[in-house]
């Protein structure tokens, strides 16, 4: 695995943690029947990790499909060997 992968992956997979503990926080304030501050401040920050890791994910695929455009033309086209 080429350090470029790694940096992309280990940053999706933490964009993805940040989000998975925004969600957990959210639950554990209707769980735990916490007033309502604490219920919009841990939607608003569910929202912007689930916000940011969707851009994260989208960006490091678009990033793939872009370093990958010559291999994917040529087996859409059928020119030449991938």
């Amino acid at each position: 695995m080429t350090r470029s992968v790694f940096i992309r992956r280990t940053l999706v997979l933490v964009m993805f943690l940040a989000a998975l503990t925004a969600w957990v926080f959210l639950g554990a304030t209707f769980i735990f029947e916490l007033d309502r501050p604490w219920r919009i401040g841990a939607v608003i920050v569910a929202a912007i990790a689930t916000e940011g890791f969707m851009w994260t994910a989208a960006g490091m695929l678009g990033w793939k499909v872009f370093e990958s455009r010559n291999a994917i033309w040529r087996r859409l086209t059928g020119r030449g060997a991938a």
